[in-house]
This record gives C-alpha cells, structure tokens and sequence, in this order.
C-alpha cells in the first residue's frame, strides 16, 4: 500500500505506516449494520412501525382506509403486501 499523491511523509521510506478508516463502507463488516439503521430510520419517517417480534417487519395502517401494508426485508430485497377493496 502507498500513501496517497500528497501525503507523502518524507524520511519516513521503509516504515510500517498505519492508516484509519473514519467511516465504513460498502463491503465492511459494519456496512449492514449502518444500511439497516439507515432504512429503520427511513421507514419510520414513512409512518412504519417495527414488529417486536421480527426486526425485518414494518408494518402500517391507513387509518382513513383501513389497509394494512407489510414490508418484510430480508439482505438486500423487499417484499411489500397489502390488501386494498378498492
């Protein structure tokens, strides 16, 4: 590994050099972590609430309608159910 154009370090040839990542990214171990508190959060702000006892569940009821959507997500895929008369 180089360091990048700019951020040479002179004198500092031959030494282990140790860099930090400050935020994850896609392929990290921690990536899922932050893309599901992401959608939590996005749900949410859509009027969905989380199941208690299945954390890929969100559901909500129109209340001038009285449908129900479900959205259950599993990885990276979504299923979306509701039940509509009209």
């Amino acid at each position: 590994m180089k360091q990048a154009p700019g951020y040479e370090e002179h004198g500092a040839e031959g030494k282990v050099l140790v860099y930090r990542l400050k935020k994850s990214l896609y392929g990290l171990k921690q990536a899922v972590r932050w893309w599901y508190h992401k959608l939590v959060e996005i749900m949410i702000k859509l009027g969905f609430e989380r199941c208690k006892r299945d954390q890929a569940v969100f559901f909500r009821r129109c209340e001038e309608t009285n449908m129900l959507i479900i959205v259950l997500v599993h990885v990276d895929d979504c299923t979306i159910v509701g039940k509509s008369q009209l």
